[in-house]
């Protein structure tokens, strides 16, 4: 029965990956979901942000890929919107979306699957996210700021005042396309956040899927205060301009501020300050924000 299942949902299931700098063979991503699908055959969507792309990778491992390259760094928000224009072309029903440095349980996508049929009218399922012993996803979420859940269990969830992140998000195609897909002025930071304001139009409720992922998330996990602080950068333009289409104008300042005093103290440096500040009261910094990285 189980194996049904699978061999149904993996068939009407487009498998995303947005990669940057990185081989698809080699991200954690691939490397799971691989052995997710058992040597099934499985359609995958390789999008890839780098400036200096790898050689397309092969169909192998069950997988029939399909590989997009656009050295320009568009975004995650153009990739899933490439993404699903592929998928309604190959007659899938869903897409499953993942970011390159987040690893899946070896039996996650059985747990999608059965959550699946287990729940037909549901169009939107997530898993558990981690990184490393902190859950992050799903989170509450007010004022265009996150924060923890506390005794987060698996099961149907109201999206008011909650939230989930891109990777491992599985979502129906007609829903994707009905709400008009992800705002692509997103490329990277609160790209997750905008999409769900738009999913809460038609859909109020997601499925937590009995499944944790293991996920990186480089402002959490990087040492490198160069890299941090243009990393920073481009979270602040992109909290600005949630802060405009969310119209909680107050916030945005106020949630950038706070992460900024964190980093500020974790690397010494009051760089971080002044980034924000020049954000939101139009004073030059020298960070790029515009490009979207992971």
């Amino acid at each position: 029965m189980h194996s049904e299942l699978l061999h149904s949902f993996l068939e009407e299931t487009l498998f995303v990956v947005v990669l940057y700098r990185a081989a698809l063979s080699e991200t954690q991503a691939y490397s799971s979901l691989s052995v997710g699908i058992a040597g099934r055959e499985a359609d995958l969507f390789a999008f890839d942000n780098s400036p200096d792309p790898e050689s397309a990778p092969r169909s192998e491992g069950g997988w029939r890929m399909q590989y997009v390259s656009d050295p320009l760094n568009p975004g995650v928000s153009v990739a899933y919107n490439r993404a699903c224009q592929a998928a309604r072309e190959m007659g899938k029903t869903r897409i499953f979306l993942s970011d390159q440095d987040t690893s899946f349980a070896a039996d996650a996508l059985d747990r999608y699957a059965s959550a699946v049929a287990q729940n037909p009218s549901v169009h939107l399922f997530a898993p558990i996210l981690r990184v490393r012993d902190e859950t992050v996803s799903p989170c509450r979420f007010r004022f265009g700021r996150g924060s923890l859940i506390q005794n987060l269990r698996p099961g149907l969830r109201n999206l008011e005042g909650m939230a989930v992140f891109n990777s491992g998000m599985l979502i129906d195609i007609a829903t994707f396309r009905m709400v008009g897909g992800y705002d692509e002025r997103f490329p990277l930071d609160y790209s997750d956040f905008a999409f769900l304001d738009r999913i809460r139009s038609t859909v109020n409720e997601c499925c937590i899927v009995d499944t944790v992922c293991k996920h990186g998330q480089s402002d959490r996990c990087n040492d490198d205060r160069g890299e941090a602080l243009e990393r920073f950068g481009r979270y602040c333009r992109a909290r600005r301009l949630y802060s405009t289409v969310a119209r909680n104008g107050v916030a945005g300042p106020l949630v950038a501020m706070c992460k900024a005093i964190k980093l500020a103290f974790r690397f010494s440096d009051l760089s971080f300050l002044s980034v924000c500040l020049g954000t939101w009261v139009g004073k030059s910094h020298n960070v790029e924000c515009g490009k979207a990285m992971k």
